[in-house]
């Protein structure tokens, strides 16, 4: 059988990169990123993170910012975790290609709006770290940190 998605959508956020040590015992990159697809025919929209390892991960960081538009290639992996003695399950996408789908000059507009966006956020709250405060009932009820 084969695990495969093909997904169209939008970067919601961000990359987020991270260094581990990999299976030969060399440093290397970890990207992480969530992708924003709207639903056909809805206005709903699915947020799956996407996750990649090693020179596409170095990619990522490169080139890839928050509003971008990306074809991404890849397979469905579930993990699951304990969080507060509570099993949590996650749905992840191991990216296996991309490509970009909108020109640069276009992919360059959303990524500085985005930007200005986020700046503006940080002024308006003053907020002098990267952190959000997210209220204790919104625990568990994120659409990555759903118990089952």
């Amino acid at each position: 059988m084969n695990n495969k998605v093909i997904l169209l959508g939008r970067l919601a956020n961000e990359p987020e990169i991270n260094e581990y040590q990999n299976s030969n015992g060399e440093q290397s990159l970890r990207a992480t990123f969530t992708l924003a697809i709207d639903r056909p025919n809805s206005n709903n929209t699915d947020f799956l993170r996407c996750v990649t390892f090693g020179k596409s991960a170095e990619f990522v960081k490169e080139y890839l910012h928050k509003g971008m538009k990306m074809s991404v290639e890849g397979r469905l992996q579930s993990d699951t975790y304990e969080k507060d003695g509570q099993k949590i399950y996650s749905m992840n996408v191991v990216v296996q290609s991309m490509e970009f789908v909108e020109s640069k000059e276009v992919n360059e507009q959303y990524a500085k709006k985005a930007m200005e966006n986020t700046n503006a956020a940080h002024e308006a709250t003053n907020n002098q770290d990267d952190f959000m405060t997210v209220n204790s009932e919104d625990s568990g009820n994120l659409p990555w940190e759903r118990p089952f």
